[in-house]
C-alpha cells in the first residue's frame, strides 16, 4: 500500500504474498518475484498458472502449476516419439522438453517427431441434459487428423447421428453430431446423476483421442391433487432441492378441500411418501429412478366439533380460543357432548386426553370408514376442581394409517389438536354439592346448609331440600295445591284394586311398573294416576326433569326428618310440610291382606307422630315430588 512502499529501499530484503484476480475473475495467489527490493519500490509478483500435457493418444500424462518465468519442465514426458509440445490456447510448437514464453492456464498436446498435426477433439456443449421424452445432442470437433477420423468406441448411453462432416477449408478437421440414446420406447435411456459418457476418436495414424461429456438428468415434476387431478408442472435440474412450501404452492388453493391441508406428498406409481419433515427433497438419482415424476398432495383429515357449547358462541378449538363445554350442574340428567366428526381420513383415528382428568371420557370406533365420529362425554365435575381460569384441555386426534402411529410417538403426517375449556362456575350456593340431611339445593347444582342465611339470589334458585344425604336424594319445595287420587277408577270402598310389583325404598322405577301393567290406562296418567302424573311433570327453575313419586321409605325419610326439612322450606320461603293430619302419596302399593292392591301414605296423626297408611286409591292425599340429585 502507499503506507509501506516508500518505506522499502532499495536492497531491501522483502517477502510476501499476494491475492490476484486473473482476467476470468479466477483468483490466485502470487507470490513476490524477486526477495530485494528493486530501485523505485516496485514489487514483481509471479502467479500460478495450470498447465495438463497430453500424450499423442490425448491421454493426460501431466499436469500441475507453473510460473511463467520458470517455464514448464516436460523432460520426463517428452520421450520418443514425442519430439514437442503444442499450446492449444495460442498455437505455438515448442520443440525439445521445455516450454517457456507462455502465460495463463494452459493445455499442451505432445507433437510427434515427424511434426504431423496432434489429433485433437472436444465436445460442445460438454454438458448434456435428458428430459423424461426428449434429450440434447452436442458437436464433437476433431482437428489434425490423419487421413479419416473414425469411432472406435462410445459409451451406451449415447449414439452417433449420422457420419464425420470435414471442413472444407481444413482437410484435418472434421465434426460428428453425438446424442443420448432412446430406449425401445423412443424415449432417451435412464442414466444416473452426472454420468460421464465417453467417445473416443482414432485416425489413419492411430492416433486416439477419447471426448468425455457430462450426462445430466432434467426430472419433469407433476403435482397432483388427493383426487389425482394434474394441477401444475415443473422441469426441474437435477441437485435441485424443494421445500414443504415450494411443493404445496404448486397445488392450488381451490384444489384444497374447506378446513383441509396438504400434509404429505406421495409418489404416484412408487412406494415413496414424503412428509413434511422429510422436506427439503432433494430431485436426483438417489431420490428417484425415473424422469418423469407424479406427486399426489395428501391431506389430512377434516374435522369438525359440534355440540356442547356453555356459552352460544363460536370457538376456533385453539389453545387461545378453545371450545366451550357447558359446566354441568349437579341436578342435570344429561352429560354434555361435544361430537368430533372425521372425514378423509385413511385409517384408524384415536383421541387422547390429557392423564388426571378422571371426568373426561372419550369415546371413538376403531374403523377404517371414511368418516368417523368421536363423542366426548364431561361427566360432573365439582365447581371447587376447575381453576378460576377454567379447566383447559387438549385433545389429540391422530390418524394411525397414515401416521403409522402405532407406537405413540410423533412420526405422523396427519394429526389435529383442538383445545377444550370448562370454564369455572359461580356458584350460587356456599359448597359444591348438596352432602348433609337438610341442605338446600339451587339450580346451578350447589347448595348450603338447611340453617344459612339466604339471599333473594339464593331463594328464587332454590329447587329442593335434601332428605336423604348419603344418596343426595331432595324434596321438592312445593307439593299439590290439590288433594289427588293415586287411581281414581278405585273407590275407597272398592276392593278390587290390582295389585302392583312395586319397591318400597325407591320410587323411581314404580311409574314404569305401573305403565308396564296398565298400558292402556297409563297413557291418560293426568285422569288415572293424577299423583303419578304431578309428581313426573314437576318443574322448577334449573330442574325441569327427573322427578318423581317418591316410594314409601321415601316419604319416611321426610317425615321422620320434618323438623329439618321444614326449617330449610321455611328458610327458603316456601310452605312447608304438614305435621298434623295431612296424608302423602308413596308410589308403593301393598296387600291389604286379600289380595287387593292399596297404597301406602304416610303423614302424622293427631299427635304429631309419624304413621304409615295403606290406603285406598280412590283417597285423595296430598304430593311431594322427589329428586335424585347426584
Amino acid at each position: 500500500t502507499t503506507a509501506v512502499l516508500p518505506k522499502i529501499k532499495a536492497g531491501d530484503k522483502i517477502s510476501g504474498k499476494a491475492t490476484i484476480n486473473l482476467s476470468n475473475g479466477d483468483p490466485r495467489v502470487a507470490y513476490l518475484d524477486e526477495t530485494e527490493a528493486a530501485l523505485h519500490g516496485v514489487l514483481k509478483f509471479k502467479v500460478p498458472y495450470n498447465y495438463t500435457a497430453n500424450d499423442l493418444s490425448g491421454q493426460p500424462v501431466a499436469s500441475g502449476t507453473y510460473y511463467a518465468r520458470d517455464g514448464i519442465n516436460l523432460a520426463a514426458q517428452t520421450v520418443d516419439p514425442i519430439a514437442g509440445w503444442q499450446c492449444v490456447e495460442d498455437g505455438t510448437t515448442h520443440y525439445g522438453s521445455y516450454v517457456t514464453g507462455v502465460r495463463g492456464d494452459i493445455t499442451l498436446n505432445a507433437v510427434s517427431a515427424s511434426g504431423a498435426p496432434v489429433l485433437n477433439a472436444s465436445a460442445s456443449p460438454e454438458i448434456l441434459y435428458a428430459t423424461a421424452v426428449d434429450s440434447e445432442q452436442t458437436t464433437i470437433t476433431i482437428t489434425g487428423v490423419t487421413g479419416s477420423p473414425q469411432v472406435s468406441s462410445i459409451s451406451p448411453e449415447l449414439e452417433q447421428q449420422g457420419t464425420f462432416v470435414i471442413d472444407q477449408n481444413d482437410s484435418t478437421k472434421y465434426t460428428l453430431t453425438v446424442k443420448i440414446k432412446d430406449d425401445p420406447t423412443g424415449n432417451p435411456v435412464w442414466f444416473n446423476d452426472d454420468t460421464t459418457a465417453n467417445v473416443t476418436i482414432t485416425d489413419d495414424s492411430g492416433a486416439i483421442k477419447s471426448v468425455p461429456v457430462t450426462l445430466k438428468n432434467r426430472y419433469t415434476v407433476t403435482a397432483v391433487d388427493a383426487d389425482n387431478t394434474p394441477q401444475n408442472q415443473d422441469n426441474i435440474d437435477e441437485g435441485t432441492q424443494y421445500t414443504f412450501t415450494q411443493m404445496k404452492s404448486m397445488i392450488p388453493a381451490s384444489a384444497i378441500p374447506a378446513n383441509r391441508q396438504i400434509v404429505a406428498f406421495e409418489e404416484v406409481g412408487g412406494n415413496q411418501t414424503f412428509k413434511e419433515n422429510d422436506f427439503p427433497i432433494t430431485f436426483g438419482s438417489s431420490t428417484f429412478n425415473h424422469r418423469l415424476i407424479r406427486l399426489k398432495a395428501v391431506l389430512d383429515f377434516g374435522m369438525t366439533i359440534t355440540g356442547g357449547k356453555g356459552d352460544g358462541t363460536t370457538h376456533a378449538g385453539t389453545e387461545s380460543d378453545p371450545y366451550v363445554l357447558k359446566y354441568n350442574a349437579i341436578g342435570e340428567t344429561d352429560e354434555t357432548k361435544i361430537t368430533v366428526n372425521v372425514t378423509g381420513n385413511k385409517g384408524y383415528v384415536i383421541a387422547r386426553a390429557p392423564s388426571g382428568i378422571a371426568a373426561l371420557t372419550i369415546s371413538h370406533p376403531q374403523s377404517t370408514t371414511t368418516t368417523q365420529n368421536i363423542t366426548i362425554l364431561k361427566t360432573y365435575l365439582a365447581a371447587s376442581a376447575i381453576p378460576n381460569e377454567g379447566l383447559k384441555i387438549q385433545i389429540t386426534v391422530r390418524d394411525y394409517q397414515t401416521g403409522g402411529d402405532a407406537d405413540n410417538d410423533d412420526d405422523l403426517y396427519s394429526k389435529k389438536t383442538f383445545w377444550l375449556i370448562i370454564p369455572k362456575p359461580t356458584l350460587i350456593g356456599t359448597k359444591d354439592v348438596p352432602n348433609q340431611l337438610g341442605d338446600i339445593v339451587f339450580s346451578d347444582g350447589s347448595a348450603c346448609p338447611y340453617n344459612a342465611s339466604l339471599n333473594s339470589t339464593q331463594t328464587g334458585a332454590a329447587v329442593a331440600v335434601i332428605f336423604d344425604a348419603s344418596a343426595k336424594k331432595g324434596v321438592a319445595l312445593q307439593e299439590s295445591p290439590n288433594l289427588l287420587h293415586w287411581d281414581p277408577n278405585y273407590g275407597p270402598l272398592d276392593n278390587s284394586a290390582p295389585l302392583y310389583n312395586t319397591r318400597d325404598d325407591d320410587g323411581s322405577g314404580n311409574w314404569a311398573v305401573i305403565q308396564q301393567a296398565e298400558p292402556t290406562r297409563s297413557t291418560n296418567a293426568s285422569a288415572n294416576f293424577p299423583a303419578f302424573n304431578y309428581a313426573n311433570n314437576y318443574s322448577t327453575t334449573g330442574c325441569t326433569s327427573g322427578w318423581y313419586l317418591p316410594a314409601i321409605n321415601e316419604l319416611l325419610a321426610i317425615m321422620n326428618n320434618i323438623s329439618t326439612i321444614n326449617t330449610a322450606l321455611n328458610n327458603a320461603g316456601v310452605s312447608t310440610i304438614s305435621t298434623t293430619t295431612n296424608m302423602y302419596w308413596s308410589s308403593s302399593s301393598v296387600d291389604n291382606g286379600s289380595g287387593v292392591g292399596y297404597t301406602y301414605g304416610s303423614g302424622f296423626d293427631s299427635s304429631g307422630n309419624v304413621e304409615t297408611d295403606p290406603s285406598p286409591r280412590g283417597f285423595p292425599v296430598y304430593v311431594r315430588a322427589v329428586h335424585k340429585f347426584n
